[in-house]
């Protein structure tokens, strides 16, 4: 699939100046190749566009939470009926508003 990168990353075409170097078996290296060569890439852009969308991946699954419906229920209920705080919090809001005013 030539240009398939562009479509992958959904990215304008920018200068590219960093590198990023890396130690690879010979047998790693002939996979990659090989790979590339189907996708009708060059073996450097082949690993760069699936480095990247790895990294997207791998970044957007630890920034979000996926919650069940009865959690999220849970949560939208306590937010829209936040409890009142007990004596013990607010002898702690106390404390604190004193150490930020301070």
């Amino acid at each position: 699939m030539p240009n398939s990168k562009k479509k992958d990353l959904n990215i304008k075409r920018v200068k590219k100046v960093e590198r990023l170097d890396l130690r690879l078996s010979r047998s790693e290296k002939d996979l990659l190749k090989k790979a590339a060569a189907l996708r009708h890439e060059k073996v450097s852009d082949y690993v760069r566009v699936l480095i990247l969308n790895e990294a997207k991946r791998f970044i957007e699954e630890r920034e979000s939470i996926l919650l069940s419906d009865l959690d999220r229920d849970l949560l939208l209920f306590s937010l829209d009926n936040p409890s009142v705080p007990n004596e013990a919090l607010r002898a702690a809001m106390g404390e604190y508003k004193k150490g930020v005013v301070e």
